[in-house]
């Protein structure tokens, strides 16, 4: 996740596959990170895509209300045992009168990978997850 930039984006769908032990975010554009610091690179940007979390192991949200439909950030990503990482979300929905809830949504899975519009898997070998 260290090579995924999420600032000023929104999340559109959360998947969870039960069977398949994998959460999918669609964001409305996901860019890459190639340095120190995002600095506007554009040349790889994913428009409509989704992160995958494979392997997932733990899911948790705070709270009920409007369906997320805002802001997407990520708010902590810690390595924790067996090589898995535990991700932290904060993830906005706006309700019918325009006023904005905040969920905090807990991940932990062993690998992710970005998945593009027309359904390409692209792995973030760079993620630290599973090494």
């Amino acid at each position: 996740m260290n090579t995924i930039y999420l600032g000023d984006r929104s999340c559109t769908k959360i998947e969870v596959d039960s069977v398949r032990n994998e959460i999918r975010f669609s964001i409305d554009l996901i860019s890459r990170v190639r340095g120190e610091s995002w600095d506007f690179y554009s040349a790889e940007d994913v428009l409509g895509g989704c992160i995958v979390f494979e392997r997932v192991t733990y899911f948790e949200t705070n709270q009920a209300g409007p369906l997320p439909n805002a802001w997407v950030e990520l708010v902590e990503a810690v390595q924790v045992a067996d090589g898995k990482c535990r991700f932290q979300f904060s993830i906005g929905g706006v309700d019918e009168s325009a006023v904005p809830h905040e969920y905090r949504l807990v991940i932990i899975c062993g690998d992710l990978r970005i998945v593009d519009s027309e359904g390409i898997s692209h792995r973030d070998e760079d993620s630290g997850i599973g090494t």
